[in-house]
């Protein structure tokens, strides 16, 4: 409910408080004021408190949302909202209360956010780690996943086909593994958008809105993407390189075109491809030509490698996003962070 509080010592006056999302270790207040002011949450287990969120030290605004992190599951959490006017004279609201979640699964961590929910121009799924966002210096990497062809749609009413394959379908299935640090969003892609696969300008988009929206890392941004999936993410790094991300896993893809367009510039770049050498859909070379093509780069590439499965055919991606083929790509997409990008 949208309620009015009367602050003490001044006349700023509370507009709004309300729970925009309540999980097991976080919780996010929004809030506003009837004008400009600095703001701060105070809160703990008790009304001692104890706890501060970072100060908005700037009067440019007068709504906001704060993000309480590192909470306990099922705790009842104080605080109270503190606000500064311009003439620096502080108000602190009542005392107000909330209580956590049970311990979320994987998929009760997936939220869908459909066109219009959001500032994003695309319907995604949003997965957070319990550790998001970090109380310490290190914030969460972030790690898109781009679905194949048979999950495009609307990005509203068929927003859930984002969930049928690959990483978001093992998020929905709790096959995710929870100590992964990563918050990871996976864009629905749409046919009207006039492309079957995802074109370089709208994973462009999306990821900056991406860096701008949630409080991660912007040099551990990573990419990955599975057929047509895969596909947007070669045409992206062909025109985008490492502009916005530290490295690239693209499966079943083709990624000539990409080369042809970047040339040895993408060695910039880690790339890990995956393919089967019996797909029938997408042809191997789609990944054996570009990744030959950049390691007969001189200089040589940051990292680009791949792996040939035998005998498999067009979904490669189970094994390697599962990890049940033996290769770490999120530990070697971790080890990556690129301090120019998102400048």
């Amino acid at each position: 409910p949208i309620t009015s509080y009367l602050l003490s010592e001044s006349r700023i006056a509370l507009a709004r408080q309300e729970i925009v999302d309540l999980r097991d270790t976080m919780a996010q207040i929004g809030f506003s004021a009837n004008q400009k002011a600095k703001a701060q949450i105070e809160y703990g287990s008790s009304q001692s408190y104890g706890k501060l969120t970072v100060k908005i030290n700037h009067l440019s605004a007068s709504n906001y949302i704060q993000i309480l992190p590192n909470l306990t599951p099922l705790t009842t959490y104080h605080y109270r909202i503190i606000l500064w006017d311009k003439n620096a004279v502080k108000s602190v609201s009542k005392d107000f209360t909330f209580t956590t979640t049970d311990v979320l699964t994987t998929a009760q961590r997936h939220r869908a956010k459909p066109i219009g929910t959001t500032a994003s121009a695309y319907g995604y799924y949003e997965y957070l780690p319990k550790s998001y966002p970090s109380a310490g210096p290190q914030k969460s990497p972030l790690l898109i996943f781009l679905h194949g062809s048979g999950e495009n749609g609307n990005g509203t009413t068929d927003i859930s086909k984002v969930q049928n394959a690959g990483i978001a379908n093992m998020i929905k299935r709790n096959k995710w593994d929870q100590e992964y640090p990563f918050v990871v969003l996976s864009e629905q892609h749409d046919n009207a958008l006039g492309s079957f696969c995802p074109k370089a300008q709208e994973l462009h988009d999306f990821i900056q809105y991406a860096v701008s929206a949630y409080d991660i890392d912007p040099t551990r941004v990573y990419l990955t993407g599975l057929s047509c999936g895969a596909v947007g993410a070669w045409n992206y790094s062909g025109v985008y390189i490492n502009s916005q991300i530290a490295a690239m896993v693209p499966i079943a893809g083709y990624g000539k075109s990409a080369f042809n367009r970047a040339g040895c510039d993408l060695g910039a770049l880690p790339i890990w491809a995956f393919h089967g050498d019996a797909d029938v859909n997408v042809n191997v070379t789609g990944t054996t030509s570009p990744i030959n093509d950049l390691n007969n780069c001189s200089p040589a590439p940051i990292d680009s490698s791949m792996i040939i499965y035998p005998g498999v055919g067009h979904n490669s991606w189970s094994r390697t996003y599962d990890l049940s083929a033996g290769h770490d790509i999120y530990s070697w997409m971790l080890q990556y962070s690129n301090p120019n990008a998102n400048q």
